[in-house]
């Protein structure tokens, strides 16, 4: 049986988040954020390997309402709230995985 992969020390793994790297290069690998609401996705700044956020609930943890959004650089899609989140800073969209 393969060995467990460690947790990682914060949620979204960018060396800026952790503390644990002084490099303000963007990682080149696909990344994941968690939060725990729909209403946290807004406040997801883009950068350069984001892939997908991922939320845990609407409106509390484990609602059943949360789910995956994809990041989508080059959308303009007209925002919801909800299937299509605007970045409160940055551009494009996040796209709810239905």
């Amino acid at each position: 049986m393969p060995a467990a992969l460690p947790i990682p020390a914060c949620w979204t793994c960018r060396p800026c988040a952790s503390g644990s790297n002084t490099s303000t290069a963007e990682p080149a690998v696909k990344e994941i954020v968690r939060v725990n609401l729909v209403a946290d996705i807004a406040g997801v700044t883009p950068y350069t390997g984001l892939e997908q956020v991922n939320a845990r609930g609407l409106t509390t943890i484990d609602d059943g309402m949360g789910g995956i959004w994809w990041y989508i650089s080059d959308s303009t899609d007209v925002a919801d709230g909800y299937y299509k989140i605007a970045p409160t800073t940055g551009t494009g969209r996040y796209h709810k995985n239905v």
